[in-house]
């Protein structure tokens, strides 16, 4: 919980900023583009505290080098601003990408396509071709960690400069991604996508309100907040909308959520990895198949196939959609669809993160949805003096300047409740967590993709887990073999 005391002094100060709010559009792009420097630079926005911590990085001449940044849709949109425009976020961008050119006396070059897999082949066709074109590479993580087998990457270890220890580094990078002093891939504050696609459920205070239901806020905060508590506040608002004696999509509901894969990361939301620490501090996969599993995959299973109260279609975006209909007290959703109309709806609204398993669970873990971009550098990478002072400067100036900005935009929205709000938020920030097993765990097509059984197995209709489990657990672990042999046997 390192940057816990940075995050609660921005986020309890936006709910106050008269800025205007403007949305981060997602736009598809196929182009490159590049802040240079000596560019017209305006002036960072202000923030509360963070401005004054020093990233440590010395003073460095790159006499006009390129660097060079490769990343699909999410990252270039949430890396890349054309101009000043007033726009809080798109400045805060523009600002900090023209500041860094000017700083280190470089091009920064941000270039990429809206595929991932794209960008995949390209990454994988420059390093066999022995090029050094990128400096660094951000795109979904899931295909990274898949590409770690394609011996892609260097270890950041041998990067200068770049210091996990700082706030703008999520610690799972070094507690949970790191293993023998080898980390090729990073989660920071350059990767923005990482608040974007934080899970959470939107909750309608409205709905809540009409049911004379238990106070949301008091509930997450206090610990009380669980998959329980939810069915059963839930299981009060079911209504047939419009009488016809059928569940369609146009009645109320208590719960709704994509089936095609919301439910995946429950599983960490429950206290549970696909692969985690043993007694020795140790990554081991044999702790995931339990009877706490097993107690999950019924519980995941009566919902969607047994609860008249909850809506599940095998499609993305479904909480969100029913949501903003105003038809669903709990819809599951991202952090960044608070930018698809939310904020301008009439619906009185709290953010929150998925329930955890019981009130004896330590905590609120939130997952990061795997289209959201991590960070490596390439193994044919030659100046990582400069590689690694520029890394750590974005991060550090995502840290200071980017996250507040886009805290306002998630955040500055019309509710009574607004500081409870940023309380919730703020806790919820502090609680992303990534697994080991999702980050690297690959596609199931490449005889990985453990991340994706949870909801495999409740779309067929069943909570068979164990015998899923057993047909598929010989593949994972071959798998899992072969991903810790790129870390045991890395030389640089």
């Amino acid at each position: 919980m390192k940057a816990n005391k940075w995050l609660s002094l921005i986020l309890a100060g936006i709910i106050l900023a008269s800025a205007t709010a403007c949305a981060a559009d997602q736009t598809e792009t196929d182009g490159t583009d590049t802040a240079v420097a000596g560019e017209t630079e305006s002036e960072a926005p202000a923030v509360t505290g963070r401005a004054d911590v020093s990233d440590e990085v010395p003073a460095m001449d790159c006499k006009g080098e390129d660097f060079t940044i490769i990343g699909y849709g999410h990252t270039y949109s949430f890396m890349y601003a054309e101009e000043l425009t007033g726009d809080v976020f798109n400045d805060a961008l523009y600002n900090r990408n023209t500041g860094i050119a000017e700083r280190f006396n470089l091009n920064l070059t941000i270039t990429g396509t809206e595929q991932y897999d794209v960008i995949s082949k390209e990454v994988k066709n420059s390093v066999q071709a022995g090029d050094d074109i990128y400096d660094l590479v951000s795109y979904h993580y899931v295909q990274m960690g898949n590409d770690l087998l394609a011996d892609l990457y260097l270890n950041f270890r041998d990067v200068p400069y770049v210091n996990f220890s700082q706030p703008w580094w999520n610690s799972s990078t070094e507690e949970l991604l790191t293993i023998d002093g080898r980390t090729f891939m990073a989660f920071g504050s350059l990767n923005l996508t990482t608040l974007s696609q934080a899970a959470c459920i939107f909750y309608n205070m409205n709905m809540g309100e009409d049911y004379d239901q238990e106070d949301i806020f008091s509930l997450v905060m206090e610990g009380r907040w669980t998959i329980d508590k939810l069915i059963e506040m839930g299981s009060q608002v079911y209504k047939d909308t419009d009488g016809n004696g059928v569940r369609d999509n146009t009645d109320q509901y208590g719960f709704a959520f994509a089936a095609k894969g919301d439910m995946d990361g429950y599983l960490q939301a429950f206290g549970k990895m696909l692969v985690e620490k043993d007694e020795n501090g140790k990554l081991t996969a044999d702790r995931y198949y339990d009877e706490k599993l097993v107690s999950i995959m019924e519980k995941l299973h009566n919902l969607q196939s047994n609860s008249d109260f909850v809506w599940a279609e095998n499609a993305w975006n479904v909480g969100f959609n029913l949501f903003i209909e105003n038809t669903v007290l709990f819809g599951h959703g991202y952090i960044a669809m608070t930018q698809w109309g939310l904020r301008d709806s009439e619906i009185d609204y709290a953010i929150i993160p998925a329930p955890k398993w019981d009130e004896a669970q330590s905590r609120y873990y939130v997952t990061v949805g795997g289209s959201g971009d991590a960070q490596a550098v390439l193994r044919t990478a030659q100046n990582l003096e400069m590689i690694g002072a520029v890394t750590e400067a974005l991060n550090a100036d995502s840290w200071k300047y980017c996250e507040e900005a886009y805290y306002e935009n998630t955040i500055k929205y019309k509710s009574t409740r607004a500081e409870e709000n940023v309380e919730v938020l703020d806790m919820m920030m502090e609680s992303r967590v990534y697994d080991f097993g999702y980050v690297y765990g690959g596609w199931e097509s490449s005889g990985g993709g453990a991340g994706f059984w949870i909801h495999n197995v409740l779309n067929s209709g069943s909570a068979d887990i164990s015998s899923y489990y057993q047909s598929k657990k010989a593949n994972w672990e071959k798998y899992l073999d072969s991903v810790f042999n790129k870390f045991a046997t890395y030389e640089g």
